[in-house]
């Protein structure tokens, strides 16, 4: 059990306490899941490494996501536009918005992520993870994109932004 405290309707954790995963350059600690909070937010805190990927292109059909950058600044595919959130802003992407991010060239970004409202997330981090290191299969993502309402999509304009920055 993690060590944090849900008592009358409140949910406390410190990150030193929380379960983190790391991807290289990049980290997420998982902070609080729907059971924490009795389905109201997923929260996860990220670091991602000078120009790294967050996320590829999915959307969500049950929630928002909204992005709080600490510090950094990280680029943000929304529909076909891409937006620069820079450090002490934030962005909330409705439901069904195809959305990815990466921190900007040049950059890295600290986030503060939180998806309303709440399904347990924090398997499909690990599961994640697993599929990063090889240990289990991309499939597996594919077919758990009902149960994490976690949607992958093709986006020409983010695709060739991701190409522009390997040629830099």
């Amino acid at each position: 059990m993690r060590p944090s405290q849900n008592t009358s309707g409140a949910f406390a954790i410190s990150t030193a306490a929380a379960e983190r995963l790391c991807y290289g350059s990049s980290d997420i600690t998982l902070l609080a899941d729907a059971p924490d909070t009795n389905g109201a937010l997923s929260s996860i805190a990220t670091t991602l490494g000078t120009g790294a990927l967050g996320a590829l292109a999915h959307y969500h059909r049950h929630s928002s996501e909204t992005f709080y950058v600490i510090d950094g600044s990280i680029d943000v595919l929304v529909n076909t536009n891409i937006i620069t959130v820079a450090q002490h802003s934030s962005l909330t992407v409705a439901p069904n918005t195809h959305h990815a991010f990466a921190a900007t060239p040049g950059q890295h970004a600290e986030l503060l992520i939180a998806l309303t409202p709440a399904i347990e997330r924090f398997s499909y981090f690990r599961l994640l993870l697993e599929v990063t290191r090889g240990t289990r299969s991309r499939h597996e993502i594919l077919d758990s994109q009902d149960r994490y309402d976690t949607y992958f999509v093709q986006s020409g304009i983010w695709n060739q932004t991701l190409a522009a920055r390997l040629r830099q």
